[in-house]
């Protein structure tokens, strides 16, 4: 499964397989790792949900989080909209829309993670 990236400004900026060893960078790139976090990954197994299924929800999920992040691009705040508010607002206002489009980011690459090793799955 290819890796999709975004900027802050909802830019690709990458496509690679994410794949993570035991180091801290991803395998196929060098690129850092998501975090130090280990995520919980679904096993495939016959008594558990199915391969397909697994994989289509959590491809869907990533779509959904994918147009959020370019939704969100397209409302990047502009200074126009802020400047009556006083100094310093419309730089507040991009800070925290760069805090929000990096959480959003941060929860697609995790289903990322997931949809590549459910892919993986034997």
């Amino acid at each position: 499964m290819a890796g999709l990236y975004y900027s802050a400004e909802g830019q690709l900026v990458e496509r690679h397989v994410f794949r993570v060893d035991s180091t801290r960078f991803c395998t196929a790139c060098g690129c850092p790792r998501l975090s130090d976090v280990h995520w919980s990954i679904p096993t495939v197994h016959l008594n558990g949900t199915g391969k397909a299924a697994l994989l289509n929800a959590n491809t869907e999920a990533f779509r959904a989080l994918s147009d959020t992040v370019v939704a969100l691009a397209e409302a990047t705040p502009h200074a126009r909209d802020y400047y009556v508010q006083g100094d310093g607002a419309y730089t507040k206002a991009l800070r925290e829309h760069s805090a929000r489009l990096d959480r959003v980011t941060s929860v697609m690459r995790e289903i990322e993670l997931i949809c590549v090793e459910v892919s993986d799955a034997k």
